[in-house]
């Protein structure tokens, strides 16, 4: 992801319509165990658009994201420059490597957003969510988001072809990798369970391939804040919202 063109389609892929709709469902998901002060970590944090939104809604942390494309980098420092955003620093590092970039028990809260399937193989993956154990600190928080495999080879064709070849050419083949490259559920269950991670809930649902997993989150904490959508995007929020509420299947690792 070193390319300028795709860092820029995959951030107007971010603001479109339906990607945004999945966008703001993440965003107020992972708000919800945001704590009010301490710091967090954003892995694979990309142009920072989530990460700047953190940023933004809680002044009184301080955070910190991690990526591997300079390209990713340089765009998220121009979004966090544009907003004016003092509590964000980004550092370049591999995402298995955070314990040695960042130190052990560092973190009240870290999140990972559609970054894991770009783990090389399961065991650069193990090592992410092993290292995400390491940075925590105890009684922390991590909540991470991301891609499943298509099960079917017309359902990964069909579901590319509506909702991303019209965003750039660029975008539309990573994208199209990025399907191929994600772990199955059950990839994801094994990895889960063999880390250093445990008393977390995986979530998902049959009707998209997005798995959310939500690590020692503290129900007093969530919230509903205000997401900026149109009028069309927050009727789809709110469907959306309803359908994986209603289809959702839970299990503990």
């Amino acid at each position: 992801m070193s390319d300028q063109t795709f860092c820029a389609q995959y951030e107007s892929a971010i603001h479109s319509s339906d990607f945004g709709v999945f966008y703001a469902y993440i965003l107020e998901r992972a708000l919800g165990s945001v704590p009010q002060s301490g710091s967090g970590l954003d892995v694979a944090c990309g142009p920072a658009i989530l990460l700047s939104e953190f940023a933004r809604r809680r002044p009184d942390m301080a955070f910190t994201g991690v990526d591997l494309s300079h390209a990713m980098l340089e765009q998220a420092r121009r979004n966090v420059e544009k907003q004016g955003l003092a509590n964000v620093r980004l550092l370049y590092g591999n995402m298995s490597d955070l314990p040695e970039i960042l130190g052990d028990e560092t973190f009240d809260w870290v999140t990972c957003t559609f970054g894991l399937h770009y783990s090389r193989d399961a065991d650069q993956a193990l090592a992410v969510l092993d290292g995400v154990a390491r940075v925590l600190k105890p009684g922390a928080c991590f909540f991470l988001a991301d891609l499943t495999r298509f099960k079917r080879e017309v359902t990964r064709q069909w579901f590319a072809n509506k909702y991303d070849r019209g965003v750039g050419e660029e975008f539309f083949r990573e994208i199209l990798d990025s399907y191929l490259a994600s772990f199955s559920l059950e990839e994801f269950m094994d990895l889960l369970q063999r880390s250093r991670l445990s008393g977390g809930t995986v979530e998902w649902s049959c009707l998209l391939p997005v798995l959310v997993v939500a690590h020692n989150l503290h129900p007093g904490r969530r919230t509903r804040e205000r997401i900026d959508l149109t009028w069309l995007q927050r009727l789809k929020h709110g469907l959306l919202r309803s359908v994986l509420r209603l289809s959702a299947v839970r299990s503990g690792f």
